[in-house]
C-alpha cells in the first residue's frame, strides 16, 4: 500500500512476485508477496523504488499525498539509489 501512495501501480504477477511500475518515472520494482520480508529484501525493494527507509515510514504513517513538500521526487533513474558509500 505504501508503494501505491508513492505512485507505483501493479503490473504483471508471476507466482508470488508482483511487478510494480511507477506512473511517471518508469521505475520498476519487484515485490515478493509474502507475509514477512527479510531486511535485505526490504532494502532491495526500497533501492528499486528509489526510496529511503525514512520515506517508507512517512508513506506508512501518511494517508495523504506523496511526496511531501521539498522532497526530490521522482528520484533519478540512473545508478543505485540511495548512493552506496565507498
Amino acid at each position: 500500500m505504501a508503494l501505491r501512495r508513492a505512485g507505483f501501480e501493479p503490473g504483471k504477477q508471476r507466482g508470488s512476485h508482483l511487478k510494480l511500475h511507477h506512473t511517471t518515472s518508469g521505475r520498476v520494482c519487484i515485490v515478493p508477496m509474502h507475509r514477512e520480508l527479510a531486511t535485505g529484501t526490504t532494502a532491495s525493494i526500497l533501492r528499486q523504488a528509489g526510496l529511503l527507509p525514512e520515506d517508507l515510514t512517512a508513506l506508512r504513517e501518511s494517508g495523504g499525498t506523496w511526496p511531501p513538500p521539498g522532497h526530490p521526487w521522482p528520484p533519478p533513474a540512473r545508478g543505485p539509489w540511495p548512493p552506496r558509500p565507498g
